[in-house]
This record gives C-alpha cells, structure tokens and sequence, in this order.
C-alpha cells in the first residue's frame, strides 16, 4: 500500500512527521526525513510548521500527554503513538494550524493505520481529554 497516495499533502506531512520521529527512536542519526521529502508530494509549508510548533511546544507536549495517560510513562508509550499524539497536540491543540477536531480525527485514523490494535483507542482518550481541557479555557 503507497501511504502516500492519498493526494492529500496535508495527510502525507503528518505521515512524514510521525515516520520521521519514529525512525529517529529507532535509527537516532538516519536521514529518512530528507530521503522522504525529496521523494513523496507533501505539503512542505504545513510540514515545517508542524515541525516547527512540535520544537518550540515540545515540553508543553509532554506535560499534556504524561497528564493524560497517567497509565503509560512516555518511555512506555509506543513509538508511534507519541509520535501522533506530538503531531496532533502541535497542530491542533496548541496553535490550531489545523481546526482541533480536525486534526484529532486525523491522528485517530492515522493511528488506525500505524498503530498497534489499541493505539486508535488510546489516541482518542488521550486527545480528548486533552481537547476538553483546552476547549474549557477558551
């Protein structure tokens, strides 16, 4: 299956983000991130923001998911759970490069198709939880 077919580039920047930061957990020195962006249509203008709000909210990210998954220390998390959940927070929650509901339903079925049986599960409490709490402030 070609993940990036979908003609979405938006969809292919969260995919790259989320296969970036896992192959990094796993190959801490790879360079897939540029082998990715040369080669799959993405929208570069939304991956660098996302990326960019990933960096400067980076402990803020933390804070949100070890508050909300009380039952997972980060280093117990799966790989690419967190990876989505940092996507989604940055670009949803945080700084709403993306309306919120938007982009949690697009972290719950980029979860469906890379996670674990239970990641779709977990991602969605985690983000909901999380988006209640935001929503609440506003």
């Amino acid at each position: 299956m070609d993940l990036y077919n979908s003609g979405d580039k938006r969809r292919n920047a969260r995919i790259l983000i989320i296969q970036s930061f896992y192959a990094n957990t796993q190959l801490p020195n790879s360079d897939v991130e540029s082998m990715l962006t040369k080669n799959y249509p993405v929208d570069l203008e939304k991956y660098n923001a996302i990326k960019a709000a990933i960096a400067k909210h980076d402990e803020k990210i933390n804070e949100l998911i070890l508050k909300y998954a009380k039952e997972r220390p980060l280093d117990e998390i799966n790989p690419v759970d967190y990876s989505i959940l940092r996507v989604v927070i940055a670009e949803g929650i945080l700084t709403e490069l993306t309306p919120p509901k938007v982009a949690i339903n697009e972290g719950i079925e980029l979860a469906k198709l890379f996670g674990t049986e239970t990641s779709s599960k977990f991602v969605n409490g985690v983000l909901g939880a999380i988006y209640d709490e935001y929503k609440e402030k506003k």
